[in-house]
């Protein structure tokens, strides 16, 4: 959202009447800025008796001196997996290590509260085929988070002690979490991995490592239960068999008027220049609560995660768009957006910056301008749509055309409101995201597409 604050001037001739969102811009983007590589696997393996190998990772940030872009990771010897595994299955395998039968999945039959109905995920699909089975392994231990006694096997033909399989792990990780915005859990700073295997076991030339999770998820039930019931909530009175242009417009809007910006949460980023995870960031911070409690409210991860879920769900092709905006490339703040597919075209649209709201307590009498713009609805619609289904190269660079400025003439005054200024997305470069431990944010697709932009779904059916 950006909160819009007035000045107002005018008279008998025109006025310059300048209602500036880039005033502040800087504000309503604070906050935006964690990163997604909050939890990665890329500890270093220590070697403990029985020739056991296991590496381990922590929550990446403030709790071992790092910061949430650079890995921050541990290792652990078998004794010390034997000491919190409360008899479970990796002290049973310390004590018989070669007993290949213990070496097998231990996943419950039930089935997961994690639910998403997309049949295609980006990322995944930009992985190799090693890194895609470790994705699957990951996907299917922390479906079943209440415990960390479940584990997965995979058959990987990296050694498991190498830097080229951590770069397999970290690959598949950030794949997972951008790929699964239901899975907002693991960014939380609690869900991390644990991978193990033995030295002494191979299958011909791949060894058999087993992958599971660090810590449970204390609040398995209760969020995922919310979740899901917000979700479909969210559907009940959504027509999900229009067509799909129509309908990603659909789910942006009523997103939209769902979702409060979280200033509290982006005015103490501001002020303390750092940022901890908060459920504003995620999916669940739009649909359901903040972690303070308050009700659909987030920063730009959580527009963003949002609406990607709300989308998969129906269909339609969305990724997470990482990168910085701001009025000038001179005054960026870190955000994201997304970038959705239609009819085979790629367009990107940027959720927040679209929840745009004016401030209509000002006792000024000329609020009659902006009360007059806010009450047009075919024009405050365009205002609240001017970052929808854009190309890349449009986004990028944008400039409000005289379209979107607001004239208003009467017996007693002249005036206009120009709600929106030129502004900057700019994505995440290769060597930026991997420079902050980010191996795949900017493999995002280039949007092209031009035919569904706002106006012509308007003047189409919208």
């Amino acid at each position: 959202m950006k909160k819009i604050t007035q000045d107002f001037r005018t008279g008998a001739s025109r006025a310059a009447l300048m209602l500036l969102s880039a005033v502040l811009l800087a504000g309503s983007l604070s906050g935006c800025g964690l990163r997604e590589t909050l939890e990665k696997l890329a500890g270093e393996g220590g070697t403990g008796e029985n020739g056991q190998t296991a590496a381990s990772a922590v929550p990446e940030g403030d709790q071992n001196g790092g910061t949430a872009d650079s890995p921050a990771a541990v290792s652990a010897s078998s004794e010390d997996f034997e000491e919190n595994s409360d008899g479970g299955f990796l002290e049973q395998l310390a004590r018989n290590p070669l007993n290949a039968d213990k070496y097998q999945d231990n996943i419950p039959d039930e089935e997961s509260l994690f639910r998403n109905a997309a049949t295609d995920y980006f990322f995944y699909n930009q992985l190799t085929d090693e890194e895609k089975i470790i994705y699957d392994a990951m996907k299917t231990v922390a479906g079943h988070p209440e415990s960390t006694e479940y584990h997965k096997r995979m058959e990987i033909a990296a050694d498991p002690s190498s830097d080229a399989f951590k770069q397999e792990v970290n690959r598949a990780y950030d794949a997972l979490i951008y790929d699964h915005p239901e899975m907002f859990w693991l960014r939380e700073g609690s869900g991390s991995f644990t991978y193990y295997y033995l030295d002494s076991f191979h299958l011909g030339d791949q060894y058999a490592v087993m992958l599971q999770l660090t810590e449970p998820y204390q609040n398995y039930q209760a969020e995922m239960t919310a979740f899901n019931s917000a979700v479909d909530s969210f559907f009940s009175d959504i027509d999900t068999t229009q067509a799909a242009p129509w309908l990603a417009l659909r789910i942006h809007d009523k997103l939209n008027s769902l979702v409060s910006y979280d200033c509290e949460l982006a005015d103490a980023v501001t002020d303390t220049g750092s940022a901890s995870f908060d459920l504003s960031y995620s999916a669940y911070g739009a649909l359901v609560a903040d972690s303070r409690g308050d009700a659909n409210t987030a920063l730009c991860d959580g527009y963003t995660y949002a609406y990607q879920y709300l989308l998969q769900q129906v269909g339609i092709p969305v990724v997470r768009v990482t990168g910085q905006a701001g009025k000038s490339a001179d005054d960026l703040q870190p955000h994201s957006w997304t970038v959705i597919s239609l009819d085979g075209e790629w367009y990107e649209t940027d959720p927040t910056w679209d929840d745009i709201e004016p401030d209509l307590n000002s006792g000024d009498a000329d609020q009659t301008i902006v009360q007059a713009a806010v009450s047009d609805t075919a024009y405050w619609n365009r205002v609240r749509h001017y970052m929808y289904d854009l190309t890349t190269e449009q986004i990028s660079n944008y400039t409000a055309d005289d379209s979107y400025t607001y004239y208003i003439t009467t017996d007693e005054y002249s005036g206009y409101a120009k709600f929106l200024d030129d502004s900057v997305h700019i994505r995440t470069t290769q060597g930026e995201g991997e420079a902050q431990g980010d191996t795949l944010s900017w493999l995002a697709p280039t949007a092209t597409g031009t035919t569904y932009t706002y106006d012509y779904l308007i003047q189409n059916g919208g």
